[in-house]
């Protein structure tokens, strides 16, 4: 069965199989790409890996646990509260990688990506905004808008506290930072429904451009690492990407693995009791 996802003047076919889901937002990721990119690699190793590593997120027992999650207001609020807090962490590991870059089109692509990430600590706080007014305290929206390390292109990156990371990036990197934008793009279809059910009539609209946004930068996001990816791995054959993509995947889903639906889907699957 295929779920058709209409967004815009772009329809989005996504099939149930939980490889095939992240497999998709991949390709779209790839077909909106504004650099040229030998993508036939990375999405054979992506394609391989999933095989081997597969992750909660494309699948639709994932689907139906964050449909039946987010149905519930005050748990929907506190995601989009963590959302805010998981992007200004990931904006900071990015401007600490780029700070270690020392090839030009990759240091622009992890500034780029840490900019996107920072702006999308006030995109949640502003769905938060939009979906319950007056949900959250003056004081505490305050608070949650100094996760935001609000950086620019214009500004040179540097090593950021405990972000920082120490060296020069590594294809183990891009790779974590591909899967992010995955899951995010994944997760921002899903979170579309749920939106337009708890927010305000008056606040849809601006609401669901919100989300888009979100969704296009996870696409660029993808499509961007896996630019450094193929360019980090080539001479090689997907064969050679295939296993350290598998490790990469199991890395992430072992650091994500106690966020609530992961949590629920590995203990349904008796992964951990």
């Amino acid at each position: 069965m295929a779920i058709v996802i209409h967004s815009g003047s772009d329809d989005r076919d996504l099939t149930d199989h939980a490889g095939d889901r992240i497999i998709a937002m991949a390709q779209l990721a790839l077909r909106q790409c504004e650099y040229p990119v030998e993508s036939t690699g990375y999405l054979t190793a992506l394609r391989a890996a999933l095989w081997e590593a597969p992750l909660p997120f494309g699948t639709d027992v994932y689907a139906d646990h964050y449909r039946e999650a987010s149905a519930d207001g005050q748990w929907l609020a506190v995601s989009l509260i963590s959302k805010a807090e998981n992007a200004g962490d990931r904006a900071r590991v990015a401007w600490s990688l780029a700070a270690g870059s020392i090839e030009p089109g990759e240091r622009r692509v992890l500034k780029r990506y840490a900019v996107d990430a920072s702006q999308h600590v006030l995109a949640n706080v502003g769905l938060l905004d939009l979906v319950f007014p007056d949900m959250i305290s003056t004081e505490f929206r305050r608070d949650l808008e100094t996760l935001c390390p609000h950086y620019s292109m214009g500004h040179a990156p540097d090593n950021v506290g405990e972000a920082g990371h120490g060296g020069p990036p590594t294809i183990d990197d891009f790779l974590q930072m591909n899967i992010a934008g995955l899951r995010m793009a994944v997760c921002a279809e899903m979170e579309r429904h749920s939106v337009v059910s708890h927010c305000p009539a008056e606040n849809r609209l601006p609401a669901v451009a919100a989300l888009e946004s979100l969704f296009q930068n996870g696409l660029r996001h993808v499509a961007d690492t896996a630019v450094l990816i193929a360019r980090r791995s080539r001479g090689g054959e997907p064969a050679d990407l295939w296993p350290v993509f598998s490790a990469a995947l199991r890395q992430f889903d072992r650091r994500t693995s106690e966020e609530p639906i992961e949590f629920s889907y590995h203990q349904r699957f008796g992964n951990y009791p």
